[in-house]
């Protein structure tokens, strides 16, 4: 937390303070700067892009991991919108 933030929250200990992030700093909000951690380590560092087109599906293929089955620790080890929708094909089959 920087000073100023620190200094504010000084002042307004006992009633509900804002903090508001600058732009261009995201370092100051930990869950932005963990998910721009995951997404360099799990999906850039391994992939190299030969056109826009590559990326916006490599992109949205690794969101969907992300969101649906990639498991978060800090909800339990499970992910945030899990797949619970049964598909009519695999009812039917059994």
């Amino acid at each position: 937390m920087p000073s100023n933030n620190a200094k504010y929250f000084q002042k307004t200990r006992g009633q509900t303070a804002k903090f508001i992030i600058k732009p261009g700093s995201p370092w100051e909000n930990g869950f932005c700067e963990s998910f721009n951690f995951r997404i360099r380590e799990e999906l850039l560092n391994g992939e190299l892009f030969d056109n826009l087109y590559e990326a916006e599906v490599l992109t949205k293929r690794w969101a969907k991991y992300y969101n649906t089955i990639r498991p978060h620790s800090s909800l339990g080890s499970r992910p945030p919108v899990p797949k619970t929708i049964i598909p009519r094909q695999a009812v039917t089959a059994n």
